[in-house]
């Protein structure tokens, strides 16, 4: 028996990333599927056959002196790492392969009529030849500082706290004893005759 007119649609494109109409004045239309999940940290592309993915994005810059995080809404972010180790004594840098570094300072100012040293709360200190010894004489010579240790000196004494100092106790008195006075005697008396 004649069926007669068939019309089969044709518009099918056998790819998930179209979504196939027909416009009967225009024909077959083959609209790409939105696969925006609106996360800038996800990559999103569409498999021909998968249809729809969203690979994560990879954030690291390869650079020790950043740390790598990702917004959603923004992306990757490369926040600067803080390498202040809070000592004074110390050079601090970042080196984009070891990461934070800290340098010892150095503190010779050049002049041998001072003593250097380094102080980790407020850094380079140069201090003048002195010992703090009342019993030397400091004093700066061709070659550096020098200390001579006076010969007739004495030290102080050593300064006592308060709590280390023992109260002293007056002696005991023993007591004083007077003399007993001596009996009156009572001359005797011959009987009157």
């Amino acid at each position: 028996t004649a069926l007669g007119c068939v019309y089969i649609d044709t518009c099918n494109d056998h790819n998930v990333c179209t979504h196939d109409t027909c416009n009967s004045h225009t024909g077959c239309m083959h609209v790409d599927l939105p696969c925006n999940d609106h996360d800038d940290c996800t990559d999103d592309i569409c498999n021909p056959i998968a249809g729809c993915t969203h690979t994560p994005l990879v954030c690291d810059d390869s650079n020790e002196c950043t740390i790598d995080t990702c917004k959603t809404h923004g992306g990757c972010q490369h926040l600067r790492v803080a390498c202040s180790d809070n000592n004074a004594c110390t050079e601090d840098r970042c080196d984009t392969v070891q990461g934070c570094v800290y340098v010892s300072v150095t503190c010779d100012d050049g002049n041998s009529c001072t003593y250097d040293s380094c102080d980790s709360r407020v850094g380079c200190e140069h201090k003048p030849c002195d010992d703090g010894n009342p019993c030397t004489n400091d004093f700066c010579g061709d070659n550096g500082c020098y200390t001579v240790l006076l010969v007739t000196c004495e030290m102080p004494p050593p300064i006592q706290s308060p709590h280390s100092i023992t109260p002293t106790e007056p002696p005991i008195q023993s007591p004083t004893e007077s003399p007993l006075p001596s009996p009156t005697e009572t001359p005797i008396q011959s009987p009157t005759e």
